[in-house]
């Protein structure tokens, strides 16, 4: 299992810097070629980037959105232990504590993010970028 970050769905759906790379492992998970996850924590923050950003999606278009990612990417539980984990750990941001205490709770060999810098004090689990994990696994 690998997790993606919240972020290398957000360069899809803004069309950010890198996102072609992004939209390959996206398309990836389609396919069935590697199993993804993404934290419960991400349906969330993707809502609020759709319902924030331009353009400017209706609640329906929204959630049909968020439908098709969760089609092919599987929901990693955001829990108690995840919470408590993230809680006492020495990262910086506490979403990113989040994220990385769902992958380890989840047995996942790496985390995909474009802000590898967030998880320098990941241990045990590989970080990679969109384009680094292209460049090495695809």
């Amino acid at each position: 299992m690998l997790l993606i970050d919240v972020n290398v769905i957000n360069d899809v759906l803004g069309k950010r810097r890198g996102w072609e790379y992004s939209l390959k492992i996206l398309n990836s998970s389609k396919m069935g070629e590697y199993d993804f996850g993404i934290s419960a924590l991400t349906v969330f923050f993707l809502e609020g980037y759709l319902r924030n950003n331009k353009p400017v999606f209706s609640q329906l278009q929204i959630r049909k959105k968020i439908e098709e990612i969760i089609e092919f990417i599987e929901i990693l539980t955001l829990d108690s232990d995840v919470l408590s984990n993230a809680l006492s750990s020495d990262f910086h941001d506490f979403e990113d504590a989040i994220q990385y205490q769902t992958a380890k709770k989840h047995d996942c060999s790496a985390i995909i993010t474009r802000n590898i810098k967030d998880f320098t004090k990941a241990k045990g689990i590989e970080i990679w970028t969109p384009e680094d994990f292209h460049r090495s696994r695809m």
